[in-house]
């Protein structure tokens, strides 16, 4: 697994919902672990433009450097990007800033990229989500900064808070509650049919501890939200990060508990097929996990650090 950092801009059309899709489709290379807030700058060179929109995001991926830059152009081109002007106006610019420690002098991967820290626009939302990163060769981009504090940038907040973006990552998270209720009454309505042959009186008190495990761990989980507790992925207004009691164990406490249930009532029951459907729901809670992730790295700068001091993300020590 490695790290990469990305840098997002654009110019051109709904430049704030053209970059929350274009975050949403980063996962699909890897996993997005932070995203800065958004940042409106002067267009440096080309033809006379409109201001660009920049952020920097931080991942990690599993896909080798080649590959890593090559989703990234795919991606752009999905959203119309087109490469006939150089510094010219541009829908979607995603550059590959940094590969762990890579470094490329190849034309069709310069690593780290060549004029990043010459550029304020990447260097300050990179040092607002880590600050102490450093270059390879031990530049350090907190102090590359400082150097270029006469280029005009504004911070103009975090982008699920500007125009349609907000409201298209709103609407994506009534669909993933949506998704979960159906899920639910499938398990239900199923797990009334005993169709597991090998579903015994043994099997069934397994599987009502389960049930009952279940539900003390998401009732501990909500305690520990008390009114920071939302269905959606992304954090009510003026909540914080939780990150003690079980949320210094697992991340996604709730989650855990609610397949823990489903898992305990399809035993019970003797369901094989409900069984089926539990698992199912393990792996949309996973992708629904990473959606939401990504709201709360929005939201608290500090949730990349919190992520890597509790790796799990559904049960504690398991998974």
């Amino acid at each position: 697994m490695a790290n990469a950092t990305v840098a997002l801009g654009s110019n051109l059309g709904d430049s704030v919902s053209t970059l929350a899709a274009a975050i949403e489709r980063l996962d699909d290379l890897g996993v997005v672990v932070a995203v800065s807030s958004a940042y409106q700058s002067a267009p440096v060179g080309g033809p006379e433009q409109a201001d660009f929109i920049n952020l920097v995001c931080l991942m990690t991926t599993e896909l080798a450097p080649h590959e890593f830059l090559l989703g990234l152009h795919e991606i752009e081109a999905e959203y119309g990007r087109e490469r006939a002007q150089l510094w010219g106006a541009r829908t979607l610019d995603l550059d590959l800033i940094l590969y762990d420690d890579v470094v490329s002098a190849n034309p069709k991967l310069l690593l780290p990229h060549p004029r990043a820290l010459e550029r304020r626009f990447v260097l300050e939302p990179l040092v607002e989500i880590a600050p102490d990163v450093t270059f390879p060769g031990g530049e350090s981009a907190s102090k590359a900064l400082l150097e270029v504090q006469a280029q005009a940038v504004t911070n103009i907040g975090q982008l699920g808070t500007l125009g349609g973006g907000g409201e298209r990552m709103h609407s994506r998270g009534v669909w993933w509650v949506v998704g979960q209720l159906i899920l639910f009454v499938l398990i239900s309505r199923t797990s009334l049919r005993g169709d597991w042959p090998i579903g015994n009186a043994w099997t069934g008190a397994v599987g009502w501890v389960l049930v009952a495990v279940g539900g003390g761990f998401s009732v501990l989980a909500m305690l520990n939200l008390n009114t920071s507790l939302t269905p959606f992925p992304k954090p009510m207004e003026g909540a914080r990060l939780i990150d003690t009691g079980i949320y210094g164990l697992v991340r996604h406490p709730i989650y855990g508990a609610l397949v823990v249930g489903a898992i305990g009532l399809s035993i019970a029951r003797g369901s094989g097929l409900a069984l089926l459907l539990s698992l199912l729901l393990l792996g949309y809670f996973s992708m629904e996990a990473r959606h939401e992730e990504r709201m709360l790295s929005d939201a608290y700068p500090e949730y990349a650090q919190y992520e890597q001091r509790v790796p799990k993300r559904f049960l504690p020590f398991l998974i």
